[in-house]
């Protein structure tokens, strides 16, 4: 097991100490630079397994679940047929929002935050959220327009 270079941590928003510095194999730093590149858009663990076919769907469960413990990358529950239920994505100290469209199983960032400042009645202090929308993305709208749902994502999944 190799530990992780200094570069990799020095990228990554949430800042270590030197001596708590987790170990991370080759494995847990592809899975990392992975959710990088994907520009903090949620991955599920098959998709995740797509990009490294030779290890095993196990390895792939065990580093998330490591890396999620260390505070590294980060989940939550999105029942889909098509992307699995639980995604992860790349820890941040910033709030984060997606939107995930129930016809080409694609998600899209959200730029702005759809949370109005006075949510709540009383004051409460939020440390972090994680907001997700369900819906039909513009192009599969533009799509269910002229064809049927099973034709709508097979056309945006060819594109």
């Amino acid at each position: 097991m190799r530990i992780c270079s200094s570069s990799l941590f020095a990228s990554h928003p949430l800042s270590f100490p030197s001596k708590m510095k987790p170990r991370l194999s080759s494995l847990r730093q592809d899975i990392l630079r992975l959710l990088e590149t994907q520009s903090s858009l949620p991955l599920c663990a098959q998709e995740i397994h797509r990009a490294f076919p030779e290890v095993h769907k196990t390895s792939i469960y065990r580093a998330l679940d490591y890396l999620q413990n260390e505070g590294l990358v980060e989940s939550f529950i999105l029942p889909c047929h098509e992307t699995g239920t639980q995604t992860y994505y790349l820890a941040s100290s910033q709030h984060t929002h997606f939107f995930h469209c129930e016809s080409c199983h694609q998600f899209f960032p959200l730029d702005k935050c759809p949370l109005p400042s006075d949510v709540f009645d009383r004051p409460y202090r939020i440390t972090q959220h994680v907001f997700y929308l369900v819906g039909i993305c513009p192009e599969c709208l533009s799509h269910n327009s002229q064809n049927s749902g099973d034709e709508t994502a097979k056309a945006h999944n060819e594109r």
